[in-house]
């Protein structure tokens, strides 16, 4: 690698980055919401166009009952080494819209930090990575290897009809050496990470409908209470002693290797205690969990949550009513090697078998968690990337998070894979997201460095 040249590269991204800070500025503008089909079309088309303003061919393919794929190809004239590089324009809802301290499709910069939606989660690390492209060409003329865009619009949907749009592009895909997820990972700032695998998930609902109509409390006494029937079904799946009570739950959870517990202490600052309680404000954990117990634990260990609860009347002021049905949304994050439909069946024969034949259990999206060796190039280049930038990262062998990488690690794909960038960004999912505007400056080199590493053989 050059040492010259990407000095040059650098030094462009620090002269034009105004403009790229404006871009991405823009970019955010562009609502882009999946679950309320805001914006979706406009934000597809506008990625498209910031493709092809770097040379590659890219389009819009529909899907059918979601939302389009933006894919493109853009072709190195040096390089037999293809990176397939996935990114997501959709984002999540703003609610609630009080809570936002400047309007969310603003991008305001506010105190150094770019406060949008979809700053961080991921459009603006998605912009931070199409100006590396651009910064390279500028010095270069070319890019160090061939690149296969898939820009998701339905991330935040689960993905769902991600394996339509794989099957329709096998043989295309399939030509790629690995696939690369550029995200920043410095959830505590200055402790960047490199993610090797992801948690899979099964999210669903259960819902129980024990009347036909809500009733006044007066006849609680001789009816069935659908709120106390879900909530003693829940009961059942965990126990005081907070271990997942779902019969069968555990017998295919992989524990750490040996490799996983040597990676564990490096990690203690970036998934300990100090980590949570920048992040979340959190000092107290399940069960005293503390250390390397509570690391091993957060990435190692399935979850099951209730992401929420909805049943009868929560207005203000009195109204005594039995509800006529009750219903939670719950996910179960997995780990290696649970899969979705093992839990999905786990879980209704656990109510089937506690009695709780009654109640409803329907499934929303899911995938299966996913892996990569950090023995695999791309693995070792996304950490070389980092260390030329003077950052030393923690390797992460299962990201405590989900993303749809595993469409891309199992058959008929099997590409290794990677997520890793530079920069701080925090609140996915919340009012005030915000990525530091440094941290995007760094984000693109950071791409740069990547780019360059995984060409060098």
């Amino acid at each position: 690698m050059a040492e010259d040249t990407l000095k040059q590269i650098f030094e462009y991204v620090d002269q034009h980055f105004d403009d790229h800070l404006a871009a991405t500025q823009r970019y955010l503008r562009q609502p882009s919401i999946s679950t309320e089909n805001l914006g979706i079309q406009e934000c597809a088309e506008m990625t498209a166009e910031m493709l092809r303003d770097l040379g590659a061919d890219a389009r819009l393919v529909p899907l059918q009952g979601g939302h389009p794929v933006v894919y493109g190809h853009l072709m190195s004239r040096n390089s037999d080494r293809t990176l397939l590089v996935y990114g997501m324009y959709d984002v999540q809802p703003v609610d609630p819209l009080e809570a936002w301290d400047s309007p969310p499709f603003e991008a305001r910069i506010m105190d150094g930090r770019i406060i949008a939606r979809g700053a961080i989660n991921t459009k603006g690390p998605l912009m931070a990575f199409i100006h590396a492209v651009h910064s390279i060409q500028a010095v270069t003329g070319d890019v160090p290897v061939n690149l296969i865009f898939l820009i998701d619009g339905e991330e935040e949907l689960g993905s769902r009809h991600l394996p339509q749009f794989i099957e329709q592009y096998t043989d295309e895909l399939k030509t790629a050496d690995a696939m690369y997820y550029h995200l920043p990972l410095e959830t505590v700032k200055g402790h960047p990470q490199v993610s090797l695998g992801f948690k899979g998930i099964a999210y669903f609902e259960l819902e129980v409908k024990t009347l036909p109509t809500d009733a006044h409390s007066m006849v609680g006494p001789v009816v069935n209470s659908s709120v106390w029937r879900l909530i003693w079904a829940l009961n059942s799946m965990r126990g005081a002693d907070d271990r997942i009570a779902i019969d069968g739950f555990y017998e295919n959870v992989q524990p750490p290797t040996e490799e996983d517990e040597r990676m564990l202490t490096d990690l203690l600052d970036i998934w300990g205690p100090r980590a949570f309680k920048e992040m979340y404000g959190i000092t107290e954990f399940r069960e005293g969990l503390d250390g390397l117990d509570l690391v091993r634990e957060a990435i190692f260990a399935p979850g099951l949550n209730i992401d929420g609860f909805l049943s009868g009347y929560t207005g203000p002021g009195p109204k005594a009513i039995v509800p006529a049905s009750a219903m939670c949304k719950i996910d179960i994050r997995l780990v290696p090697d649970m899969t979705v439909q093992e839990i999905l069946d786990k879980v209704r024969a656990h109510l089937d078998r506690h009695g709780y034949g009654d109640i409803e259990l329907r499934f929303v999206t899911g995938y299966d968690p996913a892996r990569t060796s950090p023995k695999e190039h791309i693995a070792q280049a996304a950490v070389r990337a980092l260390k030329r930038l003077d950052a030393e990262p923690g390797v992460v062998p299962i990201l405590p998070g989900t993303a749809p990488q595993v469409l891309f690690s199992e058959p008929p794909l099997n590409l290794p894979f990677v997520m890793s960038g530079l920069g701080h960004g925090w609140l996915l999912h919340a009012p005030n997201e915000y990525f530091e505007v440094e941290g995007l400056l760094a984000c693109e080199k950071s791409a740069v460095a990547l780019l360059y590493e995984f060409a060098d053989v």
